[in-house]
């Protein structure tokens, strides 16, 4: 049932619907598991997968937020500009993403400077 809502939701634009779905969903991954077994799921994941990417985004962890960030910008910036490339209503995007949690750094005793010339602006 709640993957035909959250298909219904995004089909209609119905924000506050969706935002339901998902946070019954994330409240639970049990609620997650059934909703995959559903009748619902398949239809979902053909006629609104955007919508699981969403989903897929909500649930990453903290530290990935900067990835999460970058996910969420390009299906804005897709919904928006349109893209010139799609193939069967499709595209394929490689982004490497790397998560560090602490920060690496090396102590040296020499004092480093970044030299900039003189700009010639005569």
């Amino acid at each position: 049932m709640v993957a035909t809502n959250l298909a219904l939701a995004e089909q209609h634009r119905c924000h506050q619907l969706k935002e339901a779905c998902f946070k019954f969903l994330i409240d639970s991954p049990s609620n997650i598991e059934s909703m995959v077994e559903s009748d619902g799921y398949e239809h979902l994941k053909t006629s609104c997968p955007s919508v699981l990417n969403e989903l897929a985004a909500r649930l990453l962890p903290h530290e990935m937020k900067a990835a999460k960030q970058i996910t969420m910008a390009l299906r804005k910036l897709i919904k928006l500009e349109g893209l010139v490339h799609l193939m069967d209503d499709s595209f394929s995007i490689k982004i490497d993403v790397i998560v560090m949690k602490d920060i690496c750094s090396k102590e040296t005793t020499q004092k480093q400077f970044v030299v900039v010339p003189p700009g010639d602006l005569h």
